[in-house]
């Protein structure tokens, strides 16, 4: 089975101001030695950097050579593979955007959620809450006891 991390988890792992960042940090390390394959769809690294480098958002933004080097850090990691779009993304885009659930911003949602089910992934370490509305996803929180 393999699984994908939401950006939030990335963004914990690296802000030291974060109340989440030892756990997010330490789940990110045993997801790194885990034997299953994790896929990242590409919109998580963009987001990543989107994030990590903005001083509106982080007290203590990236520079984007520090982001960069995060992400080439999972990138070299051999249990984990970048996914993108595939000839199959519109159906499954199309679907969740038809669905009536999601609108406006919750749309960057579905096309993390629409590339993994087009990779065949079914669980999604994530803290966002929103994710528990798509069908087919397992949404798992791993910032909280019990979790992950």
């Amino acid at each position: 089975m393999s699984f994908s991390v939401d950006v939030n988890i990335l963004i914990y792992s690296i802000n030291k101001d974060s109340e989440w960042h030892t756990r997010a940090k330490v789940f990110l390390e045993k997801m790194a030695r885990a034997p299953e394959t994790w896929v990242m769809p590409w919109p998580v690294a963009h987001s990543f950097l989107r994030i990590t480098t903005h001083a509106g958002i982080l007290p203590n933004p990236l520079a984007p050579s520090q982001a960069v080097f995060v992400l080439d850090s999972l990138i070299g990691q051999p249990n984990i593979r970048f996914v993108s779009e595939t000839d199959l993304f519109w159906s499954a885009y199309k679907k969740e955007v038809l669905s009536g659930h999601f609108r406006g911003s919750a749309i960057s949602d579905v096309i993390i959620a629409a590339i993994m089910k087009e990779h065949g992934v079914g669980t999604l370490y994530t803290a966002d809450r929103d994710f528990l509305r798509f069908k087919g996803i397992r949404s798992i929180n791993p910032l909280i006891s019990g979790a992950g």
